[in-house]
């Protein structure tokens, strides 16, 4: 399979395409360059712009396709566009960082690695991330949550898919990922045609989370509240896989989001910034909880 010649299908021309251009031999699994990733913080590779663009969604930030020699996957390399504020927003660290607790929690997050941009622009900033294109395959939310679910078991199976999504509210609530209600490029439905079990919907775009607003500063991080979450997924909501992701969340290692965050370096992510956000992410853990079960008791809100 080669992932190099992702599509974002829209038409049946375009399916096709992708499978008469599959040529190269593809090396590595997901799983695989995700373990590799999470280890790595900063990528040694040149990453440059792929002439297939196919699919790429310029947002508030800007990003696009890359490539680099000697690796046969694509990524999308982000943040592209002028940013007064670039070194307090720190985008390209709190992708990162979110990209590596979501691996070691196994939530849907592309692998992420922090690169150096070799054409920056004036006014851009060399210091982004990488993030890997995960499928040869997938549908942005706008195009998934337009189809209604059939009756039977294609509506079933596809109920089943969005309640395995149910951990990914108590990660964005702990995190304060407000973007994911129904924006619509910020998750994605990834899949192999020539393996249809291999799918699921990924989560993107966390720059502007981890208390990117000052709103973490002092005891800011003390207010939580239930993030937006996409309508269609808060329907077929599993509540016992919910409330598990947040007894993870509340159990997870300290030391491993100490690491996590203080690993990045310093043109990244600057000292102050790691230690609020340090800081905020240990003193949320247990606080996710009391979130998802006073919401679960009110009724869901989030969306």
């Amino acid at each position: 399979m080669d992932y190099n010649l992702l599509n974002v299908v829209t038409s049946k021309s375009e399916f096709a395409a992708m499978f008469l251009l599959r040529k190269k031999k593809y090396h590595g699994t997901n799983k695989e360059i995700a373990k590799k990733w999470r280890d790595c913080v900063v990528s040694e590779l040149n990453w440059t712009k792929s002439e297939n663009q196919v699919g790429a969604k310029d947002g508030e930030a800007g990003g696009y396709y890359v490539q680099a020699q000697g690796f046969p996957r694509r990524g999308y390399m982000k943040p592209t566009k002028p940013h007064e504020g670039a070194a307090r927003s720190a985008r390209a660290a709190r992708e990162k960082i979110a990209s590596d607790l979501a691996h070691d929690l196994g939530l849907p997050l592309p692998p992420a690695v922090l690169a150096t941009r070799s054409d920056t622009p004036p006014g851009c900033e060399a210091t982004v991330v990488v993030t890997l294109v995960m499928y040869p395959a997938q549908h942005y939310w706008e195009q998934v949550k337009a189809q209604a679910l059939p009756e039977g078991p294609g509506g079933l199976a596809l109920a089943s898919v969005y309640s395995q999504c149910s951990p990914m509210l108590p990660f964005n609530t702990w995190v304060r990922q407000m973007d994911h209600g129904d924006h619509p490029n910020n998750i994605i439905w990834g899949y192999d045609p020539q393996n249809l079990a291999d799918s699921q919907l990924i989560f993107l775009d966390y720059s502007y989370s981890l208390g990117h607003d000052n709103s973490w500063n002092g005891d800011g991080w003390k207010q939580i509240t239930w993030s937006p979450f996409p309508q269609a997924l808060q329907t077929h909501m599993d509540d016992d896989k919910l409330i598990e992701a947040a007894a993870r969340i509340a159990g997870y290692d300290p030391k491993r989001v100490d690491e996590i965050v203080r690993r990045i370096p310093d043109n990244y992510l600057d000292g102050a910034q790691k230690d609020n956000i340090v800081t905020s992410l240990i003193g949320r853990m247990p606080l996710v909880m009391r979130a998802m079960e006073q919401n679960l008791a009110e009724g869901r809100s989030g969306g």
